[in-house]
């Protein structure tokens, strides 16, 4: 089981999106550019990997960059078989149908399907929300050893902010001990 989810990271600190304050949002209720870095965040619940990718929208992606990202980490996990389990937000789930296909299309997994949580209850995908925190708490450390070594603070749209997503992401699953 693969559970997928978008989160954000905020320039001011992190925390949730219902704590960002009013003047940081336009007339749509979209987060203004430069005040948080969208995020995309793929965890495998077997071998406890986790992948991270800032994206540019959770709505529509018109270069196909976030459905790529999970097809990529799908294919990189191995698995014949393969459950993908999204939070039910319209955009995940948009964007997880279009993964599907291409998952089939390509056809390295043989058996593939899809697992959508109960409405209103955030605990069944507590595996998926676990690893943000996990990923926010990377993120935070290694951005704060950054800043401090080059003495001055970066925003969330510069492209080291956005490669260390990634990196967050990966240093548990290159450094994990175990099978």
């Amino acid at each position: 089981i693969v559970g997928v989810d978008y989160f954000f990271i905020t320039v001011g600190g992190l925390f949730p999106r219902e704590e960002l304050k009013e003047n940081d949002e336009d007339a749509d209720g979209v987060v203004k550019i430069g005040k948080a870095m969208k995020c995309l965040i793929v965890r495998d619940q077997e071998s406890k990997a986790i992948f991270g990718h800032p994206v540019a929208d959770k709505g529509d992606d018109i270069d196909g960059y976030a459905v790529s990202r999970v097809v990529e980490d799908a294919k990189w996990l191995g698995y014949t078989g393969l459950i993908l389990k999204p939070d039910n937000g319209p955009s995940i789930l948009e964007r997880l149908s279009t993964a599907l296909e291409m998952i089939r299309i390509e056809g390295e997994v043989e058996k593939i399907s899809e697992e959508h949580p109960h409405k209103y209850e955030s605990q069944t995908n507590g595996a998926t929300e676990a690893a943000v925190r996990e990923l926010r708490g990377q993120y935070r450390t290694l951005k704060g050893c950054l800043e401090a070594r080059f003495g001055e603070q970066t925003n969330q749209t510069h492209p080291i902010p956005m490669w260390l997503v990634e990196h967050a992401a990966n240093i548990p699953l290159a450094r994990a001990v175990g099978t």
